[in-house]
């Protein structure tokens, strides 16, 4: 009899970003790879190697077939031990299912999704008495004395460069940064940039009723992975190269995360969406898949978890509006917000009543104005902003700093009363006027324009508010801080 066996890990996010430390971060990161890899093929005794198909190996999933029995039940009594103490405090469920037939079926692997999601991770083997040292930073165990690190910090410390040698040779560097201060870009700000692909369920539910579906899904995910990391290294080689800012944290099946200077974060993502969408487009079975992406603009000493966390939702918030387009496929685009508190907000709608939004007498005016599409020929972005006008915008702003001044003034009297803030909008056409700046408020307005979805002639007041009552004042203010310091 054959078998489907998965394995998946749990909760990645938590476990990588569990320090605020770069390296143990980039060492996290680099273990999740690793079980799933390398330490899984090891795993499998010589002789049994045979017996085991691959299909996914990424992202923290393992999915295989097992043709034999004595092979199955060797890998689901050893494997979870033999992983908890190559990475201690590690989350991994796993699963198997036998095989409907002689070849997999889509039905197999439901069953194995199915069964995988009632699977609680296993509480670990790293426990502790009450009279045990604990380390200081984590209250775990001590298991290094030298340097007071429980077993899964010193793991973390001992993976940092080791595994992911296909991934220096894919971005061709010797190693990468080890450091925050070695990322941090202006004013010390850091940015976590997530991305995932879009209707990747509806995609995967085409390949159901195929007769090799196991070939085809296997495929399927090999190019997925090959996409992933191609528009990652073509992006990174585009914009990061020379400053070597960048540290890939979550790299394989659809999903990316990476650390890279707030400098940098905008166009790696524009080209890494695009470059994805290429990538995707010149695999058939990929169909036509595009990518969402959100990225945290954080200072360096916050924490990274909340970060990560922060990029996730922007992304999530991204995809939900990107699909209201009604169109298909849903278009490449993202989300930013720069974050200064210590607040962590459960959902995107929390955080954006609480620092993205002004309540005044006419209503609540919000500042999460995206998503922004790549590129202004967006195949079916037709709704949403484009990046590439409100970069331009910014660059304006940038070049006359009474606009800068006045529209962060703007921002500021919104939260406090909306004829006010209108009265500010009105004084910047004034004095751009008076001070013989006619052409840069018309370069601007015409620009927020394009962007806000009002007419020309309008006053500034009525462009940096639009019909949804949302305002792209903030988003113009982050990108000139962190993209236009040329």
């Amino acid at each position: 009899m054959k078998y489907l066996y998965g394995a998946s890990v749990k909760k990645i996010q938590s476990y990588i970003f569990e320090s605020s430390k770069l390296q143990e971060i980039a060492g996290a990161s680099e273990l999740v790879e690793h079980i799933c890899t390398d330490f899984f093929d090891d795993f499998i005794p010589e002789a049994q190697k045979t017996y085991v198909h691959k299909i996914i190996q990424a992202a923290g999933n393992i999915r295989v077939i097992i043709d034999d029995e004595e092979t199955a039940r060797y890998i689901m009594l050893f494997f979870l031990k033999a992983a908890s103490e190559a990475a201690p405090g590690i989350q991994i469920v796993h699963a198997i299912v036998p095989l409907s037939g002689d070849v997999l079926a889509s039905a197999d692997s439901m069953q194995l999704e199915k069964e995988l999601k009632k699977q609680l991770p296993d509480a670990g083997i790293y426990g502790d008495w009450s009279v045990t040292v604990k380390s200081r930073t984590t209250g775990k165990a001590v298991s290094n004395f030298s340097e007071m690190r429980d077993a899964g910090t010193e793991a973390k410390y001992n993976a940092v460069n080791k595994h992911w040698k296909n991934l220096r040779q894919l971005f061709n560097v010797s190693s990468f940064p080890s450091n925050v201060d070695d990322i941090a870009g202006t004013d010390n700000f850091v940015a976590v940039i997530h991305a995932d692909g879009n209707s990747l369920g509806k995609t995967l539910m085409n390949l159901k009723d195929q007769p090799d579906y196991g070939e085809c899904w296997m495929k399927f995910s090999q190019e997925l992975d090959r996409a992933t990391t191609e528009a990652a290294r073509k992006s990174y080689k585009d914009i990061c190269a020379a400053g070597k800012k960048f540290r890939p944290i979550i790299l394989g099946g659809d999903d990316l995360t990476v650390i890279c200077s707030a400098d940098d974060a905008i166009p790696f993502t524009v080209k890494y969406l695009e470059y994805f969408k290429e990538e995707a487009a010149a695999r058939s079975v990929l169909g036509n898949l595009t990518a969402c992406a959100g990225i945290a603009f954080i200072k360096k000493n916050y924490p990274f978890f909340y970060g990560a966390d922060l990029a996730e939702m922007l992304c999530s918030e991204t995809k939900k509006r990107a699909k209201h387009c009604s169109e298909d496929p849903v278009p490449s685009s993202f989300m930013f917000a720069k974050e200064l508190g210590g607040y962590v907000d459960q959902s995107f709608s929390a955080m954006e009543k609480r620092s993205l939004s002004a309540d005044t007498e006419k209503g609540r005016i919000s500042f999460a104005f995206g998503p922004w599409k790549t590129s202004c020929n967006e195949a079916g972005g037709s709704k949403l902003p484009c990046i590439e006008d409100l970069t331009e915008a910014a660059k304006v702003l940038k070049a006359y700093s009474p606009f800068h001044s006045g529209i962060r003034r703007y921002i500021t009297e919104l939260h406090v009363s909306f004829d006010g803030a209108s009265f500010l909008a009105d004084r910047i056409e004034e004095i751009a006027r008076e001070k013989g700046a006619s052409s840069q408020l018309e370069q601007l307005k015409q620009l927020l324009c394009k962007i806000s979805g009002r007419k020309e002639n309008d006053p500034l007041r009525s462009i940096l508010v639009s019909d949804n009552q949302s305002s792209p004042a903030l988003d113009l203010l982050t990108v000139s801080q962190f993209l236009c310091n040329d």
